[in-house]
């Protein structure tokens, strides 16, 4: 598209908007920006795909070139968020396969957004092996071999597309240089070892050196998982400490000493981590001490990515309460939210509906 022709198009778009034919407008927005994503001019497209989705809301395919924009950006939460858009519209309407292969066509660039949107549909269905081919292939393209063989692993489980799987697997073997799970995938497809002995051993096989995470890369996962231990830990002491089950709850104002402790104790790891809150409320909560789980989800601003698992949690708390009003509120809250994903949205009406029982 030449200069003369987008300044053409968005005259167009603009009288077709002024005159009420938004789905008219909207494609015409549409194609300037994905002519402007593909010279690069990622902020620009933004705007013009985002005018496009405000005037056709239900147009699946415009997320998808939006997603592409923010990727491109670095702007990776919202990338997810009109990922999951496009997942949500292809799994109402029914049209998987056909936006599959939409995806495919359009993204190989962009594995980041691929992975997203094959995440989104193992929210909804694991029984199938496509959405684990397709994260496995986004994580081969991403250099992330272990990962890939993961997904590969869950594929074969799945028992579907069965020779793609297993093309796919040597393929990725292959490549890592891993000869020895190359001769078990042979004697597997022979019929010589079975499945669970043969992803056991997938599971345990090493890459060759130069396949290995960076040296900081490696650090950053060891300080995660020190401290997931030290969090899990910390849980366990207090568990002890407060001695609560569910057939014994003590006073809250009883162990508020070794809360207070506690979370000093926990606020190093907690800091700048807001799955590390919610599962921390959660298990305040599971010991009786609601307003501890309280606080600990207040930090999370509803600017964060763990924002509505975190209201999810507070409903929860609200209905176990019998603070049902409280609690339908914040499950309604939660559907008015553009982010929500298919499996957040099932869960939530789900919960709403257990309210709307209890209400009578």
């Amino acid at each position: 598209m030449g200069q003369v022709n987008a300044k053409s198009l968005l005259v167009q778009a603009k009288q077709d908007e002024k005159e009420g034919r938004k789905k008219e407008a909207s494609a015409k927005y549409a194609s300037i920006g994905i002519q402007l994503r593909k010279n690069h001019r990622y902020g620009d497209a933004k705007t013009f795909l985002e005018r496009a989705v405000k005037l056709s809301k239900t147009s699946a395919r415009l997320y998808l070139h939006l997603a592409m924009c923010e990727a491109a950006m670095g702007e990776e939460e919202d990338a997810k968020r009109s990922v999951a858009r496009f997942a949500k519209l292809a799994l109402r309407k029914g049209r998987i396969p056909d936006y599959s292969a939409y995806l495919e066509k359009h993204c190989q660039d962009y594995p980041g957004v691929r992975k997203q949107f094959y995440l989104q549909l193992l929210e909804v269905d694991r029984t199938q092996a496509t959405p684990f081919l397709g994260i496995a292939s986004a994580y081969e393209q991403l250099g992330e071999t272990r990962r890939a063989i993961k997904y590969l692993e869950d594929a074969l489980k799945a028992k579907t597309h069965t020779d793609e799987v297993l093309a796919a697997l040597r393929r990725v073997l292959d490549s890592a240089g891993l000869t020895e799970e190359l001769k078990a995938l042979k004697r597997y497809e022979q019929g010589a070892l079975s499945l669970e002995d043969f992803c056991l051993l997938l599971s345990g096989s090493q890459l060759p050196k130069q396949a290995e995470p960076s040296e900081s890369i490696r650090f950053e996962k060891s300080q995660a998982d020190h401290e997931e231990k030290d969090l899990d830990r910390l849980i366990t002491e207090l568990e002890e400490a407060v001695g609560i089950n569910e057939s014994s709850r003590m006073e809250h104002d009883s162990v508020s000493p070794l809360v207070k402790e506690f979370r000093k104790r926990s606020a190093k790891v907690l800091e700048g981590d807001s799955k590390a809150r919610i599962d921390m409320a959660m298990a305040f909560f599971e010991m009786g001490l609601v307003e501890d789980a309280q606080d600990e989800l207040k930090p999370v601003r509803e600017t964060d990515p763990y924002y509505l698992q975190a209201q999810l949690v507070q409903g929860e708390i609200y209905f176990h309460e019998k603070s049902f009003l409280e609690a339908l509120s914040v499950f309604q809250s939660i559907l008015r939210d553009d982010r929500l994903d298919l499996g957040m949205e099932i869960e939530t009406r789900y919960k709403i509906a257990l309210v709307y029982q209890r209400l009578g």
